[in-house]
């Protein structure tokens, strides 16, 4: 998992610049989705096969409150989905935004 920091960047261009990304790189990309669980985000899907071994991807993308965005990215292999994706899940439940890193 990784969180990146976009300061001066909104979360709408984030999110379309994630989107192309993913659309470039990955073979399925679902449609994006507003969520409110684990967090209140914009959240984009893809996958690459269906093999133990692919690739699936969650992007989440959320502001920052100031102007910015934030772009957390969860990756992992099909046959660890269940495990790992519910573990990112977890831990983006406690996700809070500090302003003095801000």
């Amino acid at each position: 998992m990784s969180i990146k920091q976009l300061k001066g960047i909104l979360p709408e261009q984030a999110f379309t610049e994630q989107q192309q990304l993913l659309a470039e790189k990955y073979a399925k990309v679902e449609a994006p989705v507003k969520v409110a669980e684990p967090l209140e985000a914009m959240l984009i899907s893809a996958k690459d096969g269906q093999s133990w071994d692919s690739p699936v991807v969650k992007v989440y993308v959320l502001s920052n409150g100031h102007g910015g965005s934030f772009v957390i990215t969860g990756k992992c292999f099909l046959e660890a989905a269940e495990d790992h994706g519910a573990r990112f899940y977890y831990m983006l439940e406690q996700f809070t935004l500090v302003d003095m890193f801000l």
